[in-house]
């Protein structure tokens, strides 16, 4: 048993990898070099642009780990970032052929903390993962053509992305899975959400728990005798969906909420078993007859909600799905809105925009006690951005924020804005002349318990433009 080190940034295949010092610079040198049950591997911060291919398994009581070391503990002369293992070349085209890490036939392996993408071919065959058995995936990205991943064993904790499935064959446990077919298809799922496609969220498998399954045409399809525990479908075309065919499947304390029909079954024969199952403002309850069930779904009485702080937080989630290099500044901005959806400016019409929701700030946010008006700290926004702060207060709570701003090198001027499902909301510009401090203030009385966001707005994207803000007076009374 032996530790391994790799490191992109500092690494040369020349060397041993017994050491920090002497680590080598690819995944593959190491395996062709030679390693065995129970030794370890640490892969440093970087871009490992290869296929990786297992030569050797471990076995059960001494696996081989392998183990992304993003924030260089052990490779301690890396700096810090993502450990990604990707089949893009250096312009970030995916390449065919083959899958990004493959196992084989080779058995009791883990990965940790790896980001792993880059497959692309014409027959849509390929994951990024694959395995045959054995195999444990913890706290991965993994994006495919095909699937994100198609292992035998066990995932956790990690957020899955392909084509066809996130994940299939495997058991995945606490993960986020996307498919353009399935979120997830075959084998066992627990604590899991997906996003589904054409067919919705999860297929033939043999046992969900508290899983969520949202949007597409079915949230839950199970295998023959397939049983669902405490799961929830949303905004599917069928919650909890059987074929009526013979082994059909036990839904035990669940519920279908905004479905077009809550349960769904097409047969008097074999009928699902119905234990404690809700259904919240669907369209129809169940598809079917009652005789086409052993137990029936109830309406449930109990609304839910989605406030405004719900909507910040979702779109705030999945900004990172799109932080893309080839979707930076190629959009077109005659028909884009101002702002993205988070509230920060497009680029100007003499530019171009991102492509999608978000528009990736170039602006640069710093904080420094050098820029300030009577006491540090202050914050200083290079071209258009934002910085947001919150301010709690109960319903007849009076708030008061005064910012001390100034601005070179603008036409337009800087602004503090104080926002939030309670109040109106309230904006206070600068207009002061160039390199001058001038006083903000933005006031209001909250008509119920909030949770407010003030913005501080640096709204102009000229070079060498530069906004300034500090001496936060913050009151609520």
């Amino acid at each position: 048993m032996a530790n391994h080190y790799i490191s992109q940034q500092n690494g040369n295949d020349a060397n041993d990898a017994h050491s920090v010092v002497n680590a080598k610079a690819t995944i593959g040198s190491l395996i062709t070099a030679g390693i065995a049950a129970g030794d370890v591997v640490y892969i440093g911060p970087g871009t490992y642009r290869e296929a990786v291919t297992m030569a050797v398994s471990g076995n059960a009581g001494a696996r081989i780990k392998f183990y992304g070391d993003p924030g260089a503990r052990y490779l301690t002369n890396d700096k810090p970032g993502v450990v990604r293992v990707t089949r893009c070349d250096a312009n970030e085209t995916a390449q065919s052929g083959s899958c990004v890490w493959d196992f084989g036939t080779r058995q009791y392996i883990d990965i940790y903390d790896l980001f792993i993408d880059g497959t692309s071919d014409a027959s849509g065959s390929y994951a990024a993962i694959n395995g045959y058995d054995n195999i444990t995936v913890n706290r991965c990205v993994a994006i495919g053509t095909w699937r994100g991943m198609a292992v035998g064993g066990q995932i956790y904790n990690s957020i899955l992305v392909g084509g066809e499935a996130g994940a299939g064959a495997c058991d995945v446990y606490d993960s986020i899975l996307f498919g353009g077919n399935y979120a997830g298809y075959g084998a066992n799922y627990y604590g899991c959400i997906g996003f589904g496609g054409l067919n919705g969220g999860f297929r033939n498998f043999t046992t969900a728990r508290n899983c969520l399954a949202i949007g597409g045409a079915y949230g839950f399809w199970s295998a023959a005798s397939g049983t669902m525990y405490n799961c929830v479908a949303m905004a599917n075309q069928r919650g909890f969906y059987w074929n009526g065919a013979a082994s059909p499947p036990s839904w035990v304390n669940c519920a279908s909420l905004n479905c077009g029909y809550g349960y769904s079954n097409s047969s008097s024969t074999y009928k699902p078993t119905v234990t404690s199952c809700l259904a919240y403002q669907c369209n129809t309850l169940r598809e079917t007859a009652d005789a086409n069930y052993t137990g029936l779904p109830t309406v449930g009485n109990a609304a839910y909600f989605l406030h405004m702080e719900s909507y910040m937080l979702l779109v705030k989630a999945f900004e990172p799905l799109l932080v893309l290099t080839g979707l930076r500044d190629v959009g077109n901005n005659t028909y884009d809105p101002t702002n993205d959806i988070l509230g920060r400016p497009h680029e100007p019409a003499s530019s171009t925009c991102d492509i999608g929701p978000y528009e990736q700030p170039n602006t640069q946010v710093s904080f420094t006690a050098g820029d300030y008006q009577t006491a540090a700290p202050g914050i200083k926004i290079l071209l258009a951005g934002q910085y947001q702060f919150n301010v709690a207060g109960k319903a007849g709570d009076t708030v008061t924020v005064k910012v001390q701003t100034k601005w070179v090198n603008a036409t337009t001027k800087p602004q503090v804005i104080l926002s939030g499902r309670s109040i109106t909301t309230q904006t206070a510009t600068n207009t002061a002349a160039s390199n001058t401090w001038q006083e903000l203030t933005v006031s209001a009385v909250l008509a119920e318990d909030d949770l407010l966001t003030l913005t501080l707005y640096a709204q102009d994207n000229t070079a060498n433009h530069v906004s300034y803000f500090s001496d936060f007076v913050i009151t609520v009374a």
